[in-house]
């Protein structure tokens, strides 16, 4: 309050501090009063009346102006002027009331006005007063030491109660506004910096401080710093014990749940809690007291922080859930492509993507369960985590692995031995079969999710590279699967419109007459003036699943042939058949609806699938062949021997003929004969009372010592190559 002990016959005026600090750490800051006055000997008086007063329990600081245009000139310094005297006559005789109105033009609402003069007459007080916003209206003669300093008190009063209600309309503001900033950070540490930014600006001092996040349970010196600024900028990522001042490290340990904000000395602690059971704590270094106010200001911007911090734990685990394998606890796809982005944009040096695929990965599962299956693809992603020079190894798919890093480190023999590694899970050794593929990455290179497809459609184009490899990925690669995916297109709208699809016949022939009872009809593709063999489109046509339609075509062809073409009693025809169509259901009874329609009876086609069937043991594929062969066809196992089926599978299957694998003939000579696997695959045709068929006979003397073992049917290039039927001669 002001100091009036030294002039006993003045005016006592008794002032009521409702503005008080709530601390006083802080030295008071003054309040502005800007006196603008063309007398020098105004401003002496004036500053010789007021210079040892406090009001409110601050000093004083005047700033001296000494024309109205001098103050326009000035205007910017009066922002945070609390009481302004101004002379009503000076360059002009209404200079001051001019300069009234350009001050509030400004946006100086705030400030309190009083006017000043030594011509009253000129501006009569009545009409001065109700023209202008102005608070009192003095003339100089009048406005002694006492009567300024209670004018002063006055204004300073309704200056304080002003601003306090500007400052609670724009701290409201400010709330709502930084309610919508708060909600729309997606992580932790935008999340922190909006809080510490936010409270600094509602109780008037600069960003200094620090915010730190925690578990529950877990010891406040434990809590990490996600975001700090000022003196505590280089703590960011640091533990909360690493902070020096022991002050704040006191204060944060002590805190009490209650959710509310706490001064202490010179510093502003926020404390809250969300329902993922993680604490927030934040620290802001003041610059100025707090008035209660902005306490109250703070207090109601903490209920906002509780919903956004539940917000954003929210988020992240909605982040966790969609980068995170939850199955393995490491990263997904989503992962890798997003790490994957960032290093292409940002990464200076080489990268090179490598694809890890266990083979038969469904196999492993019921093999060994799939618990111990995915255990084992989890020991994988650790194994290739340790390796130096990795972006991230995220897991892509069922069976496969991705990783990304230095070149020089997926080329390295540490792959190539990894590929060969055993995994010891439960007291079970398993050691799971892998391919492997690596792609360079250019610098041109900037669409990872088309990089990612081409890495997974060349390491499925070459499944044909075996387990333990490591295939790279190189320009032929890349032409190769290209050419695949144009044939693809291609071979979809030929089958469609059956426009290329040739059918090629290969006599069979009885060994002993020398006479063709029989042919293999054979598919192949015209694809413009290129000749594609089956080799090459018959996967691509179980890619897109076009080889029943390819298998009717070439049945349908081979029918109408068969029909129109003069022949021996007895002349089959053998149809290959696809274990994808087998598997299925109704595709035999089309087979058969097919043979029906073109007129021709069952019997004089035989239907050869490869024991892969054996293998598979499939119910539906085996009871088709059983249809078939109960409507009068009969059915061929081909390449016998060169897979997995054992004498008791084959017992068991719809089997009229064995074909003899070429592998097993191509040695043949007749002083082997007796010793070779033809041999004994004909005395196992002979027990099982099958009839036997011979392939890739070349030259006579293989097809006299498949004579001589008992063979008598034969077919290979020693009696045609594949041909069209114009050609194909009896």
């Amino acid at each position: 309050m002001p100091n009036l002990s030294k002039q006993p016959d003045s005016l006592l005026v008794e002032v009521v501090e409702d503005c008080s600090s709530v601390h006083s750490r802080h030295a008071a800051k003054p309040w502005k009063i800007l006196v603008i006055d063309d007398d020098r000997d105004v401003h002496e008086a004036t500053f010789y009346a007021l210079k040892e007063e406090t009001f409110f329990g601050r000093p004083i600081q005047l700033i001296h102006v000494y024309s109205a245009s001098e103050a326009r000139a000035r205007m910017a310094e009066f922002r945070d002027v609390a009481v302004a005297i101004i002379d009503v006559v000076m360059e002009t005789q209404t200079a001051g009331l001019d300069l009234i109105h350009d001050i509030r033009k400004a946006g100086l609402e705030e400030m309190r006005i009083v006017l000043r003069t030594g011509q009253p007459g000129l501006a009569p007080e009545l009409s001065v007063i109700a023209r202008y916003e102005i608070d009192d209206y003095r003339t100089k003669t009048e406005l002694n030491r006492t009567r300024l300093i209670t004018v002063v008190t006055s204004c300073l009063r309704i200056y304080n109660q002003y601003h306090a209600i500007n400052s609670s309309r724009k701290g409201l503001e400010m709330i709502i506004k930084s309610a919508r900033e708060l909600f729309r950070p997606t992580n932790l540490e935008m999340f922190a910096w909006g809080i510490l930014l936010q409270v600094a600006a509602l109780v008037n001092s600069s960003p200094k401080g620090l915010v730190c996040v925690r578990r529950s349970e877990s010891c406040v010196l434990e809590s990490e710093v996600v975001c700090a600024a000022g003196r505590f900028l280089h703590f960011t990522g640091r533990r909360v014990s690493d902070v020096p001042e022991q002050e704040i490290v006191k204060i944060l340990s002590s805190l009490p749940d209650l959710e509310e904000p706490v001064l202490s000395g010179n510093y502003l602690f926020l404390t809250i809690s969300n329902r993922s059971h993680r604490k927030l704590a934040a620290v802001i270094e003041l610059d100025v007291p707090v008035t209660e106010t902005e306490m109250a200001l703070v207090k109601l911007y903490c209920g906002n922080i509780k919903i956004a911090f539940d917000n954003i734990s929210l988020v992240e685990r909605l982040d966790e859930l969609a980068f995170l394998d939850t199955t393995l606890q490491v990263p997904n796809l989503n992962a890798f492509y997003r790490s994957f982005e960032a290093c292409l944009k940002h990464t200076k040096r080489p990268l090179s993507l490598g694809l890890i695929q266990i083979d038969r990965f469904d196999e492993l599962i019921a093999d060994h369960g799939l618990h111990l299956a995915l255990e084992c693809l989890r020991q994988m992603h650790a194994a290739l985590s340790r390796l130096k020079g990795l972006e991230i190894v995220a897991r892509v798919g069922d069976g496969t692995l991705a990783i990304l890093g230095d070149p020089d480190q997926l080329s390295s023999e540490d792959i190539q031995a990894f590929l060969q590694q055993s995994y010891m899970i439960e007291g079970m050794e398993i050691a799971p079969c892998c391919r492997m593929l690596f792609r360079n990455l250019d610098k041109s290179e900037t669409f990872p999710l088309e990089i990612l497809r081409e890495a997974v459609a060349a390491l499925l184009h070459e499944r044909a590279a075996g387990v333990g490899k490591v295939t790279h990925y190189d320009q032929k690669l890349r032409s190769d699967i290209e050419r695949r995916n144009v044939l693809k297109g291609a071979l979809k709208k030929a089958v469609e419109q059956h426009d290329g699809i040739l059918v090629y016949m290969q006599p069979k022939i009885d060994l002993e007459s020398k006479t063709c009872i029989g042919a293999e009809a054979l598919v192949r593709w015209q694809y413009g003036d290129e000749l594609i063999m089956p080799g090459e489109f018959i996967p691509i046509s179980e890619s897109i699943g076009a080889t029943a339609a390819l298998t009717e075509i070439v049945l349908q062809k081979s029918a109408e042939w068969l029909k129109e073409t003069p022949r021996e009693k007895g002349f089959k025809i053998s149809i290959n058949l696809s274990m994808y169509d087998l598997n299925l259901p109704g595709f035999a009874r089309k087979l058969l609806r097919t043979i029906e329609k073109a007129g021709m009876p069952v019997e004089t086609f035989e239907f050869e699938v490869t024991e892969g069937i054996a293998m598979k043991n499939q119910s539906t594929a085996i009871s088709q062949l059983q249809m078939l062969r109960e409507a009068g066809s009969t059915i061929a196992l081909d390449d016998f021997g060169t897979g997995y089926s054992s004498l008791s599978q084959l017992q068991a299957l719809p089997v009229d003929v064995l074909k003899i694998d070429r592998s097993f003939v191509g040695d043949l000579t007749a002083d082997n004969a007796r010793h070779s696997m033809a041999a004994i695959i004909l005395s196992t045709t002979k027990a099982l009372d099958l009839q036997c068929v011979a392939e890739g006979i070349e030259t006579p003397e293989q097809e006299q010592a498949l004579a001589s073992l008992g063979c008598t049917i034969g077919q290979g290039y020693l009696y045609g190559k594949p041909c069209p039927f114009e050609v194909f001669s009896f």
